[in-house]
């Protein structure tokens, strides 16, 4: 059975029928069959225009000025052309645009603020709902004055970034709390959350999804769902509400995937604050005038990091470019690690002291505090852009995660560094390479609720996420692509097979084991559940594979 016909059948004849996939081969996208720009069933000028109308916030189209800096990304190559942008300033506005959608069966895709790399968010011909101006202002936070014993939630929509988050959750509540969230303007609130959410905290206090308490989306059928422990309660565009017995869709907004609906708000745990913090940074030459002299640095620095408590957390960054100052020098290996409470930075032997005092003629810099009194002080010494990859035009971006078994295997270990010492050599010299290694483990492994998080996630010591960026246009794409995909299988054979969702490749053969692990079917079902008629469909998305049209033919629908 061919891919093409596997699309064209319903999900119990064809979950497992897409053609295999070479790991350097691309993947084919199977776009929904849906009304898009030409065809005789989509909207005229005049329903663009009652739905204006009914907005609160805005239409664009491609006749507007604002047009091209409305759908530009920061991953340029990623820029497409949806038919009707639809700017939501209200949860009303989502909904309008959903119901819209529906009206005539148009494509959805939606997008918050911060960086898409894979371009979920963005196709050509589909209605693109940005939240980037969806946002709760002041963000609410819910604590008990008079008790400083009780953590409390802080609600953000979804167009919130997680540093205006962080200025309230962190300053603005009478009594100074914490939050699990991403890089505050870079990562996406909803989509860190919904694909597991790795943080600085999540060591000491789990994934950002493990601290979801509560979630509002705009279903695929236009209600408005409050989504909690237990039950989902739906409101209707007509103010009928009802309320299901289901404790399925909050734990698939908890790390299972971007399409269960259109995130609007979420809620989370809050944190009491340990009150004093620590953190150390380092950076050291890769190739020091002309020598490859990382790799024996990056070996010292790994075993460290991998060694400390799970107070601390951070990053490794990796990367291969050329220096500014020195002409034979190429690649920093960088790390920002934090601790959250008090650590011992003078105590001999410990993996902070080793860190203090290691010292070879590569070193460049290295500054440990160990008396920090904000967590917001560690975020300004670990740049947002380090740890992601948008300084240049275009990106590929792809990740492993690695179990411990990588360091304490030798022979393996040692061709892992050969690996990353490849950073140096990019393509050409308007191209780049950067890995970074997320700390991982510790409260990550045991999660207070129930979650579709892949366990594989849960396993792993570090989620390793590299990217090529390259600065030429689309006419060179395929070149450097098809040099990504060789880094990404080599790479890869280093992990434990699974991927961190929020960054995977776009080209993965084997993305339901590597993404959803063992649950993909259980997700599949939840889908069918809420999104009978896969409306919310992003690629590598749970049945993004095939249609869920039941138009034609009897399917479940419980809800």
């Amino acid at each position: 059975m061919n891919s093409r016909a596997c699309v064209l059948l319903v999900v119990a004849l064809c979950g497992a029928a897409v053609a295999d996939v070479k790991e350097h081969e691309r993947q084919k996208r199977l776009w929904p069959t849906r009304c898009y720009p030409g065809s005789h069933c989509y909207p005229e000028q005049e329903d663009v225009a009652h739905l204006q109308s009914k907005l609160t916030g805005s239409v664009v189209v491609p006749s507007d000025t604002a047009y091209p800096s409305t759908v530009e990304t920061a991953n340029l190559r990623w820029t497409r052309s949806p038919g009707i942008v639809v700017i939501a300033r209200s949860i009303q506005d989502v909904q309008t645009a959903m119901l819209f959608a529906r009206r005539f069966y148009m494509n959805v895709v939606y997008s918050g603020s911060g960086v898409n790399y894979q371009g979920r968010g963005d196709y050509d011909g589909a209605m693109k709902i940005d939240l980037s101006q969806l946002k709760l202002s002041p963000v609410q936070v819910s604590v008990n004055q008079f008790n400083q014993n009780v953590p409390g939630t802080v609600t953000a929509y979804a167009g919130n970034t997680w540093g205006e988050i962080y200025s309230q959750v962190e300053s603005g509540t009478g009594f100074s709390r914490l939050v699990v969230g991403g890089s505050p303007n870079l990562d996406t609130v909803d989509s860190f959350t919904q694909t597991g959410g790795l943080g600085v905290l999540s060591r000491t206090y789990g994934l950002a999804a493990d601290n979801l308490v509560s979630a509002q989306v705009v279903l695929a059928d236009g209600r408005i769902a409050s989504v909690n422990a237990g039950s989902v309660t739906v409101t209707d565009s007509k103010g009928n509400v009802l309320t299901y017995t289901d404790e399925k869709l909050l734990n698939a907004l908890r790390g299972g995937g971007i399409t269960w609906g259109i995130p609007v708000s979420f809620t989370f745990n809050l944190y009491i604050p340990p009150f004093q913090y620590g953190s150390i940074s380092g950076e050291y030459r890769i190739v020091d005038n002309g020598q490859v002299v990382g790799k024996d640095t990056l070996r010292y620095i790994m075993s460290q990091v991998a060694s400390l408590p799970f107070q601390w957390g951070g990053y490794i960054a990796i990367d291969g470019a050329m220096s500014n100052q020195f002409a034979n020098d190429r690649g920093t290996i960088k790390y920002h690690l934090f601790s959250n409470g008090f650590y011992n930075f003078t105590r001999i032997g410990t993996p902070i002291w080793n860190l203090q005092n290691y010292s070879p003629l590569s070193r460049i810099n290295i500054v440990a505090i160990p008396n920090l009194n904000s967590f917001s002080q560690h975020r300004s010494n670990a740049p947002e852009a380090e740890q992601h990859f948008s300084v240049l035009d275009n990106s590929y971006v792809f990740n492993t995660l690695l179990n411990s078994d990588v360091l304490t295997n030798a022979t393996k270990y040692d061709q892992f560094l050969d690996l990353m010492m490849d950073v140096v050599n990019s393509p050409t010299v308007d191209s780049n390479y950067r890995c970074v290694a997320r700390m991982a483990g510790g409260k990550i492994t045991t999660p207070n609720f129930s979650t579709y998080v892949n366990q594989k996630l849960r396993e792993a010591a570090f989620s390793m996420t590299c990217a090529l960026t390259w600065s030429e246009g689309l006419t060179t794409e395929d070149y450097y692509i098809e040099e990504a995909m060789e880094f990404q299988k080599k790479l890869r054979a280093f992990g434990n097979g699974g991927v961190d969702p929020y960054y995977a490749s776009e080209d993965l053969s084997d993305w339901k084991a590597a993404l959803y692990g063992t649950s993909y079917n259980e997700l599949l079902e939840i889908k069918k559940d809420w999104d009978v008629d896969n409306y919310l469909w992003a690629h590598n998305a749970v049945a993004s594979d095939f249609e869920l049209n039941c138009r034609a033919m009897r399917c479940p629908h419980h809800h």
